[in-house]
């Protein structure tokens, strides 16, 4: 199969809260608090000769414009007219001719839309679900939803619980940094609710280790990030150790090697990788088999896009087995550009053959930019 043509479609698409609550602070660089409300898509429509279509996503939120520069002036170019038969071979020599110019960031965002847009065409070509190429066995999947910023509200934060619980969610995440308003959540919860808290690297060296053993005595399922930078891999190692609360980090890793600092480390028990930022599917298959036979750690894939690169994640949370879960951003978006954004505590992988990516063409219509 032969790469014909190459389309890159940017998105801006408008949400609200599921509750009436304005941020104290709004922050343009953090999704969890977005002044604008609306969250961006990078979406790569791949077309080869014999028909098949491929999609794929980019991460890049605010940064997307200079991602986009380098599909169009860069991945665009080198991808036009290649055989993707072996996608995977054609993949490794697009890492290899781009290193020189990073191994992570951008360029890394980019290379992860084609990566997934590629695996789509070869399940596509086998004419299966992507999760049985990967080699999975189940099509369902449990939700957790990733809550944005309450800026410590505990009545507003107790509502949207309360609610998700009775909806059927028994994980959910916060995007919380006061362990006061934390700690008092948990007493006035369901003690069958797990709460994890991501708190963006806000902890400080002199303070982290106190509030970790905080949040370890209420029983956190586990804090995401709590220090800056997010790899400091031996002062995690340490905190880990000392608190004896589960940690997690991945989202902000560059590339496969730094996943294994990580684990040589021993600085994480969770560990997050996001398939829209790492270099899209092939390095988490490969981080699963790194880690197949540590039973101490744990793979929870990042998932704060609502794209392609959503669907590609909830096929890798399948072949991950039941004790996985699919995060999904907790945003009323006031149009879906497919079904799962109707969110829903267990949901049900496509059965038609590749990622089951049938986009909202209103969508591209109505908030491309």
């Amino acid at each position: 199969m032969i790469i014909k043509d190459i389309q890159c479609i940017r998105i801006r698409t408008p949400y609200h809260y599921d509750v009436n609550y304005q941020n104290i602070d709004n922050d343009n660089y953090n999704a969890a608090k977005f002044k604008s409300h609306e969250l961006e898509s990078l979406i790569i429509k791949i077309t080869t000769d014999n028909g098949l279509i491929g999609w794929g996503e980019a991460f890049g939120h605010a940064c997307n414009s200079a991602t986009l520069i380098i599909i169009n002036k860069l991945l665009i170019p080198f991808f036009q007219n290649k055989n993707c038969d072996n996608h995977l071979e054609l993949m490794k020599q697009a890492n290899y001719a781009f290193h020189s110019y990073g191994r992570g960031g951008t360029l890394f965002y980019a290379l992860s839309a084609f990566d997934i847009a590629l695996w789509d065409i070869a399940a596509k070509r086998e004419n299966v679900p992507l999760y049985k190429l990967m080699g999975g066995k189940q099509n369902n999947v449990r939700l957790y939803p990733s809550l944005p910023c309450y800026d410590g509200n505990v009545a507003i934060i107790k509502q949207q619980l309360n609610k998700l619980y009775h909806q059927g969610y028994r994980y959910i995440k916060l995007h919380e940094t006061d362990v006061d308003s934390i700690i008092t959540l948990k007493h006035v919860l369901p003690s069958d609710l797990e709460i994890m808290v991501d708190v963006n690297c806000a902890y400080s060296d002199e303070n982290a280790l106190t509030f970790l053993t905080r949040l370890k005595q209420e029983n956190i399922y586990f804090i995401e990030e709590p220090i800056f930078p997010p790899e400091s891999w031996s002062k995690l190692a340490e905190l880990k150790h000392k608190s004896g609360i589960d940690i997690a980090v991945g989202e902000n890793i560059n590339n496969l090697n730094e996943f294994e600092n990580i684990i040589n480390h021993n600085s994480a028990n969770i560990l997050q990788p996001s398939v829209c930022k790492i270099g899209g599917i092939t390095p988490i298959l490969k981080l699963i088999e790194l880690t197949k036979n540590k039973l101490d750690i744990q793979i929870l894939p990042h998932c704060y896009f609502y794209g392609p690169g959503m669907l590609a994640t909830a096929h890798i949370v399948a072949c991950l087995g039941q004790k996985c879960l699919l995060e999904v951003p907790y945003l009323m978006f006031e149009q879906h550009l497919y079904p799962i954004l109707d969110y829903k505590p267990n949901f049900q992988l496509p059965c038609s053959a590749g990622l089951g990516f049938e986009p909202n063409e209103q969508i591209f219509q109505n908030y491309s930019i």
